[in-house]
């Protein structure tokens, strides 16, 4: 039960956050069907999924800017990190290749000019 409130208390602080838009938590059967859509450079994506709690939300352009860089290079090879999501304590965030975007936006209304975000915790 707590946990329950818990949750609720965040999805609900993020609909209030300017620029966030219906934020909405993944089923343990969502994230392994992302899991196999995940793309192997989208590091940061691997690691909110493996978070016991999954959100999922969207964004525009009036949302803050990330607190880091969302890409990082080694050696050769662009890959993209999880960051700290300070709107929610001890969390991360990643923001979806292309392909999940469209996968996660597909049965859900959402503004042309939206960018998905997941933030584990």
């Amino acid at each position: 039960m707590v946990l329950e409130i818990y949750k609720f208390i965040q999805k609900l602080k993020l609909s209030f956050t300017k620029g966030l838009h219906k934020p909405k938590f993944l089923s343990e059967k969502q994230k392994n069907k992302l899991r196999i859509l995940n793309e192997a450079n989208n590091i940061g994506i691997s690691e909110v999924l493996n978070k016991k709690n999954v959100i999922l939300v969207f964004h525009d352009s009036s949302f803050r800017d990330p607190p880091k860089k969302i890409t990082k290079k080694i050696g050769k090879e662009i890959v993209f990190p999880s960051i700290p999501f300070k709107e929610i304590k001890n969390s991360i965030s990643a923001s979806p290749s292309k392909k999940l975007h469209e996968h996660l936006s597909k049965n859900i209304k959402i503004k042309k000019n939206w960018a998905s975000l997941l933030v584990g915790f």
